[in-house]
């Protein structure tokens, strides 16, 4: 869980004239929404708006997955067309919480950056389930550390030996 101090959000809540959320999805294009009414410009992006809300964010003090779920307005199914078009698995997310004032934003805090992990898909909404990078745990290697060389001797691709000795005892020296 997330500690803010108090004496800050007071003096926050003293400026705030709403608050608001940011989602930005990097997949081939990257998109950006807000739950504002309005768009909300922020770091030279626009973010438009999109009926969006996240539940079950879990944060672990320990080495685990945290996650969060994010439930969006999909009426028209454009969302569905969005995340059929192309395979959002394991790509970034980022959900941001800000404030704005009378003269603008006053300040964004990135509350959950991670990546795709599911995805489901309904007429009314699009639910999305972002994971942390403790997930890649799970990830088997493609090769395994040996205790000798692996490479064929002078391979051009791998090895990359340019001596002069005309063998060798795959060894690390």
């Amino acid at each position: 869980m997330r500690n803010f101090d108090a004496n800050l959000v007071a003096e926050l809540l003293k400026e705030v004239t709403s608050t608001f959320l940011l989602l930005e999805f990097q997949f081939d294009s990257t998109l950006y929404y807000t739950d504002s009414d309005v768009p909300v410009f922020y770091e030279d992006n626009k973010y438009e708006p999109l009926g969006f809300n996240f539940s079950d964010l879990v944060y672990a003090a320990n080495m685990s997955v945290d996650r969060v779920t994010i439930d969006i307005d999909n009426v028209g199914l454009w969302f569905s067309a969005t995340l059929l078009g192309e395979d959002v698995r394991n790509k970034t997310a980022i959900l941001s919480f800000g404030c704005m004032g009378e003269n603008g934003i006053i300040g964004v805090v990135e509350l959950f950056r991670g990546f795709v992990g599911d995805w489901n898909i309904s007429e009314l909404k699009a639910r999305i389930t972002l994971v942390n990078e403790f997930i890649l745990w799970k990830k088997k290697t493609l090769r395994i550390c040996q205790a000798s060389c692996p490479w064929t001797f002078k391979d051009a691709i791998y090895c990359k030996y340019d001596g002069s000795e005309l063998w060798c005892d795959q060894s690390w020296n």
